[in-house]
């Protein structure tokens, strides 16, 4: 004989019992957090709203408590959550690096190599921060530049100075298209036409040769399929930043 299927109440009470019996577990306190570890700097955590203890540590989103950090402190580039149960929270926070200080007629803000603006802290003097000679749109901390040129420009000025060193200043010229750096020997105009490792690898090739004579051009022009040495001098009309960057 064919056995009759069970009703189906019966697996409709089973589920219910089934996910009752989750949420029961889910609620117990041996879940609740009591512990965070944040590890990263002193600055990267300025406001705990979004860490407050008594949450159930398996129903934290990493992903939603990444983006409340980053909300409340534009510093914070991610945060890796570790959930080590029952009751520990351990945080790790990478933060932004400014490279450059951005000081326009209302308030300085710092810039990230991302183009993120930042606000300035104790931590990060900007005395010894190089420069930007731009006019952008907007100027408030947590903002993000958009324009492209502009974002190439920081990523090889990133690069320029892990590799090279010393420029002091990052600018944008009136065509719109191309920027400068400035160097105290020198000043260097490029455009988003090559790579950033081409343009690192001639600069640092030229450099060399440079320091080798003990002879500095006044501007070396990298838009071009050779580099192109302007002698000291001649008069230099590129390197005016007017002209709106974001």
């Amino acid at each position: 004989m064919k056995r009759k299927p069970a009703p189906r109440w019966v697996f409709l009470f089973l589920g219910l019992t089934f996910f009752i019996s989750i949420l029961c577990f889910l609620s117990l306190n041996l879940f609740t957090v009591k512990t965070i570890y944040i590890v990263g700097p002193r600055y990267a955590i300025i406001d705990y709203s979004s860490l407050q203890k008594k949450q159930n540590v398996l129903l934290i989103s990493a992903k939603k408590l990444q983006a409340a950090l980053q909300v409340t402190n534009p510093y914070v580039l991610n945060a890796s959550t570790y959930k080590l149960l029952p009751q520990t929270l351990r945080i790790e926070v990478v933060v932004r690096e400014p490279i450059l200080e951005y000081a326009p007629v209302t308030r300085t803000v710092l810039i990230d190599q991302f183009g993120k603006l930042l606000p300035v802290i104790p931590q990060f003097s900007t005395a010894h921060l190089p420069r930007l000679s731009c006019l952008l749109s907007q100027s408030n901390p947590g903002d993000t530049i958009k324009n492209e040129t502009l974002l190439f420009g920081l990523e090889v000025f990133a690069a320029v100075q892990k590799s090279i060193g010393n420029s002091r200043l990052l600018a944008c010229n009136p065509d719109g298209t191309t920027l400068t750096l400035e160097f105290e020997q020198t000043k260097i105009i490029f455009a988003k036409t090559g790579s950033v490792d081409e343009i690192i690898s001639s600069l640092q090739y030229l450099f060399k040769q440079f320091r080798i004579e003990g002879k500095w051009p006044e501007t070396v022009d990298l838009r071009f399929q050779k580099p192109v040495l302007i002698p000291k001098g001649l008069p230099l009309t590129t390197t005016d930043s007017s002209t709106p960057s974001e």
